[in-house]
This record gives structure tokens, sequence and C-alpha cells, in this order.
């Protein structure tokens, strides 16, 4: 838990420190760019690197699901700075329970002087839904980064939130908490285990 707070003080006096005539977006995510302590909490490469399976918890609402659920990602080969992974989801407009799948190959960007090896990425297979994805916050439990909404201008930027499987049906407070601090409460939940948990079992196992 010293690590949400580590996090959010740090952030949040940096936030503090935006004086009323400078001229900036004193929105918290605004300044993760300048906030250099906590670049290593913004390191995915182990994340998205993992063997284990992974599970979107939570999406930015402006971006189209089409009903797809139980969206999850398999680790296919990973050489730095390229990683490829499967996309996976269950589309119920299609009357059946087969589990549909995409590639994704995802680059890290190394930012120049940092401590950390990735501050964010690009994504090739997505293009509704952009490109860079700065990342938030990472760690062992959970992931969170950016996905800028196209022409989207005074607006807040939401995130996308993956748990690990093992991790998937905890509370995982802490990654929920950060996840409101930089991104808002504007998200959609795209897996919760009270109701998305035994379907999803069910569907993953006739896969």
């Amino acid at each position: 838990m010293k690590t949400i707070f580590r996090v959010a003080l740090i952030t949040s006096c940096a936030f503090a420190s935006c004086k009323t005539e400078d001229k900036c977006n004193c929105y918290p995510e605004a300044i993760l760019e300048s906030t250099t302590d906590i670049l290593d909490y913004r390191d995915a490469w182990k994340f998205l690197t993992s063997k284990e399976e992974l599970y979107l918890l939570s999406r930015p609402s402006w971006v189209p699901a089409d009903g797809k659920q139980c969206i999850t990602s398999k680790l296919i080969s990973a050489e730095f700075p390229e990683i490829n992974r499967s996309l996976e989801y269950t589309d119920p407009f299609l009357n059946n329970d087969n589990r549909k799948r995409k590639e994704i190959k995802i680059t890290v960007q190394q930012k120049p002087h940092s401590r950390s090896k990735s501050t964010y990425f690009t994504a090739e297979g997505l293009p509704s839904m952009g490109k860079k994805f700065p990342i938030v916050y990472s760690d062992t439990r959970c992931l969170i980064y950016q996905m800028p909404k196209p022409n989207a201008h005074g607006e807040r930027t939401q995130c996308a939130l993956w748990a690990k499987k093992d991790y998937k049906d905890r509370p995982l407070t802490y990654c929920k908490y950060i996840l409101n601090f930089f991104c808002g409460i504007n998200h959609y939940t795209q897996y919760n285990p009270a109701a998305h948990k035994d379907a999803c079992e069910k569907l993953i196992r006739k896969a």
C-alpha cells in the first residue's frame, strides 16, 4: 500500500505547485512526464511480457466495445523493445461461443535519460483506439495506461486498467484509486467479478 501513497503524494505535491498564473492543464495526468520520482512505477515491460493471462477490467467510456465480452490477452513473444500479444474476446452477436483472436504488436519506448525502460508504448492493430499509449502505473498486479481520445480538447484523458489473471477477482483498491486519481471516474467497467466471473470462465473454457 505504501506504493499508492507515495505515487499519490508525489503527484499531489507537483499538482499543488501549479500556480494560478501558470498556463497549464492542472489535471494530475498533465504532470506525469515532469514528475521524475515516479518513473519507476511507469515501467510496464515486466507486466506486458508476463506469461500470465491478462484481463481488461476497465476501459475509456469513448472506446466502442460493440458488446465484446471477457477481453483477455496472452503473450506470444517478446524481445526488447517489441512484444507480440494476442487480444481475445467473445462476441455475443455472432451467436456462438467461439473466442475471437487478433495479434497486437507492442513497442515500448524508452524515455531519454530516465531510469525507466518504458513510459509509453505504441501498438499496431488497434487503429480505432489510437497508437501511442502513455503509461500511468504498472506493477506485478495491474497496468494503467492512457488512451487519448482523438480530437478531444479540454477533456480528461481516460485510461484502461488491466490485471493479471491471479488478481482479476481481487479488489485491487489501490489500482482503482490510481485509475480514478489520474484518469477521472468516467470509465466503463469491462470486467466485474460479481457479474462476469462465472460467465467468462465458462466462455474461456469452451475456447
